[in-house]
């Protein structure tokens, strides 16, 4: 009980920002093996948060609590191990931390690996395997899972069945959560008539929530459609500042339409 209060006025310090206060009593804590002291290294030194950065302790600190039963220590380790960070890349060991983290309720966890089944990284390519994961995040409320959802309905990958009604719905959740992909998605259905109706206002409506979400894709696409008035009334002075914003994200059929327009 001692060491849980210690550990409560060591987050109350954290949480009111005053990390070299907080700093000592989680070391000392963590060096007592108190799992979510740990945890809590883990992020510190993982973004350099009160101390300088180093992302091998981040990776040390983040394996004593997920070895521990630390549901977010697991996730954070599976990421760590996933991108490379302090350690050489690890997808089977990402495997394992991300399965950990899912069976311990992460609905993130449950996204990455529906990506690593759909990639074969840590596990055989199975698009089969990946869309149960990604259905189960999705059915949860993960945005990215209902893009991918989506997107794997729409395109027919991985030998699934092409069902543009379900990539209309889950288009559609997503896009309604804020995603931008899932936005993009979703004003490309309009635009290209899947799903059955076709209307570029709708389209125009959709790339402009992605756009002003920073896609820059998006962006640019919003941009075209006002220039050449595609379906939608022209209006280049609305079109330029998104094209602008595009290029200045580095996307290239920005650039160059700018360059033929010669508009610096």
């Amino acid at each position: 009980m001692m060491i849980d209060a210690e550990y409560e006025v060591a987050r109350d310090l954290y949480t009111r920002g005053h990390l070299s206060q907080a700093l000592p009593l989680l070391l000392k804590l963590a060096n007592a093996g108190h799992s979510k002291s740990q945890h809590a290294l883990g992020i510190m030194y993982g973004h350099g948060h009160g101390v300088e950065r180093d992302r091998e302790k981040a990776l040390a600190y983040f394996t004593a609590a997920a070895e521990a039963g630390i549901m977010e220590a697991q996730y954070n380790l599976a990421i760590m191990r996933h991108n490379g960070l302090g350690r050489e890349k690890d997808y089977e060991a990402a495997a394992k931390w991300f399965t950990a983290a899912a069976e311990a309720g992460n609905i993130d966890a449950l996204f990455d690996l529906g990506a690593m089944h759909r990639q074969g990284r840590g596990f055989p390519a199975s698009m089969q395997i990946a869309l149960q994961y990604f259905q189960r995040a999705a059915e949860a409320g993960e945005p990215r899972a209902q893009y991918s959802l989506g997107l794997v309905y729409l395109r027919g990958d991985g030998g699934i069945k092409r069902d543009v009604v379900l990539a209309e719905k889950w288009a559609r959740r997503a896009a309604e959560q804020g995603n931008p992909a899932g936005e993009c998605l979703l004003g490309l259905m309009y635009a290209t008539g899947e799903g059955g109706r076709k209307d570029m206002k709708l389209a125009l409506d959709w790339y402009l929530r992605a756009a002003e979400h920073g896609d820059s894709h998006a962006q640019y696409t919003v941009g075209w459609l006002l220039i050449n008035g595609e379906g939608v009334k022209a209006d280049r002075e609305r079109a330029l500042p998104w094209l602008r914003k595009a290029r200045d994200q580095g996307h290239q059929d920005a650039v160059n339409l700018l360059q033929q327009l010669r508009i610096d």
